[in-house]
Formats: structure tokens, sequence, C-alpha cells
């Protein structure tokens, strides 16, 4: 019985239970913290392709409205190819809102397409005069703080709203004035 237990003892010397446990605890633990992080990262590369979308379609939505912004929407039977392509980009841009834009800013393009009025100009033409201020700079404040922007102050912003630079208008009177001039 003496050379049996001398075996067992021989044998549990042989395996250290101490070694594996602590193996098995720190094998857990690398695995469960793979799980872990990986689970973390695929979460956060989700949010940040989100948010990369929701900017891309923001910012284009904004160009699309600020490019017609101010500028009469003509009835298609009288608009130019021009006219016609910056209709479809603005209409375009208001889905975009609406599927990507903030509660504010869906509410808000439902109110610029409400508020779109149907008048008729000196030469008989219809068109749609509307107004999108408070839209633009919604979602440009919203853009401004996804890209970590300096904020732009809220006080100006109203009174000063969007500016919008046309230099093609600007060269197009330049041109038309030197045209005058020529004799």
């Amino acid at each position: 019985m003496n050379s049996t237990n001398n075996k067992v003892k021989e044998k549990n010397k042989l395996f250290n239970w101490g070694m594996f446990i602590t193996l098995l605890v720190n094998t857990m633990l690398g695995v469960g913290g793979w799980y872990a992080v990986n689970r973390l990262n695929k979460s956060r590369d989700i949010e940040n392709k989100k948010r990369e979308i929701k900017i891309e379609y923001l910012i284009k939505a904004y160009r699309s409205i600020q490019e017609c912004s101010g500028y009469p929407i003509r009835d298609l039977t009288q608009a130019s190819e021009k006219d016609i392509k910056r209709t479809e980009d603005l209409e375009q841009a208001m889905r975009d809102i609406q599927l990507f834009g903030s509660v504010y800013q869906v509410r808000e393009a439902r109110e610029v397409c409400k508020k779109a009025e149907p008048t008729m100009n000196d030469s008989g033409l219809r068109k749609f005069e509307w107004e999108a201020n408070e839209l633009l700079l919604d979602i440009r404040r919203e853009l401004r703080k996804e890209l970590l922007l300096e904020e732009i102050d809220p006080k100006e912003d109203k009174q000063e709203g969007i500016r919008k630079i046309r230099w093609s208008k600007i060269m197009e009177d330049f041109l038309a004035t030197k045209k005058n001039q020529i004799p």
C-alpha cells in the first residue's frame, strides 16, 4: 500500500495543479479579453462608418441646397438643362436630409418644401420662391460639430445667415458690362 501512495505522490509531483489552474485562468482571460476588445472595435468601426456616411451625405445636401438657395426654381417646361440638374440635386438633397438629418432638419426640410410658393415673374415664367436659411444653418452647425471645428456664434449666425459668393454671377455681370462698352 505504501508503494501505491508513493506512485500517486510521484504523479502529483509531475503534474502541478497550481500551474495548470494559473495557465487555464490566464488563457480564459486572454480569450475573453480578445473577444471583448474585438466586439468593442467592431461596434466602434460601425459607429465611425455611420458617422462618415452621414457627414458625406449632409455635406452633399448642404452644397446642393446652398447652390439653389435664393435662385428661383423654374417650372420644368421652362427650365434649362442646368436648372433641371439643379432641381434634381435639390430633390436628392431633401431626400438625403430626411434619411440622415436630425429630427429638426427633417422638420425644417418639410417646412421649406411646404413654403415653396409658385409665382409668375414679369416675363410670364412660373417659378418657385423658397428659402432654406434655417435648414442650412442647422446642417452647418451639425457638420462643424461632427468634424470638431470651431463653433460659429449662433447669434451672429441668425443675423447674417448663409453668405453666398457667386463668382460666376459676378463674372457674368463683369463680362456683360465689358461687352456693352466695346464699340
